[in-house]
């Protein structure tokens, strides 16, 4: 069995050499044409051109270039184009083949890995010693607390039950909406509208104080 696979593998690979010289010579020859097509033929004479017209302004052909031998090129050369995709087609295909004889479980150690990534991710829990809530693989190092090693995400439950007696969940509500709301004023503190500022009212003589008083 490992013999036929050989002899399959290498076959594989001599048509994708031999594919991979025809598609060479193509792009040569596609490169030589464009030249042409694009070079001017003398100096103040306009180029053939992939696609631009034949005729000139009168609408007459025109006199400075050979419309046959142009005509003749751009068909030439849009069938290098189509035969170059196809042969690029044929080549990813056969490469894609060999891929799979080298790592023939690919596809199935694949779909396993989308079917992994597509299963319900553990909700986050409350960490109390860092305060913070915390996710699948986090450990206690990214807190930078000491011992943190020593601790992970799946060690939070207990130790949030060893703190409630119990396992008591009212408790630990409470405990996560009390971190919330703390974290919440914190951030809401400088939103609150301050009094305006009194400002003492000018003197008889005129002469406008330098200073506003503010109420502390």
């Amino acid at each position: 069995k490992e013999n036929n696979e050989d002899q399959a593998e290498t076959a594989l690979r001599q048509q994708l050499t031999k594919l991979d010289l025809k598609r060479k010579s193509i792009e040569h020859e596609a490169d030589a044409i464009f030249l042409e097509l694009t070079t001017p033929p003398d100096e103040g004479v306009e180029p053939m051109g992939i696609d631009t017209p034949l005729v000139d302004q009168d609408g007459y052909p025109r006199g400075d270039i050979d419309i046959y031998r142009t005509r003749t090129l751009r068909r030439q050369f849009r069938t290098l184009k189509t035969d170059h995709k196809d042969i690029t087609a044929q080549i990813e295909g056969m490469l894609r083949q060999l891929t799979a004889m080298k790592h023939p479980n690919k596809d199935t150690d694949e779909q396993m890995e989308v079917q992994a990534r597509r299963l319900p991710k553990p909700k986050p829990k409350y960490d109390p010693v860092t305060g913070k809530w915390v996710v699948m693989n986090w450990d206690g190092t990214v807190a930078g607390i000491p011992g943190g090693e020593k601790r992970n995400f799946a060690d939070v439950d207990s130790e949030l039950s060893g703190l409630t007696g119990d396992g008591d969940s009212d408790a630990i509500s409470s405990l996560a909406s009390s971190v919330v709301n703390s974290t919440r004023s914190a951030n809401t503190a400088d939103l609150e509208p301050h009094p305006p500022a009194e400002v003492i009212p000018r003197s008889d003589s005129g002469i406008k104080p330098p200073f506003a008083r503010v109420d502390a």
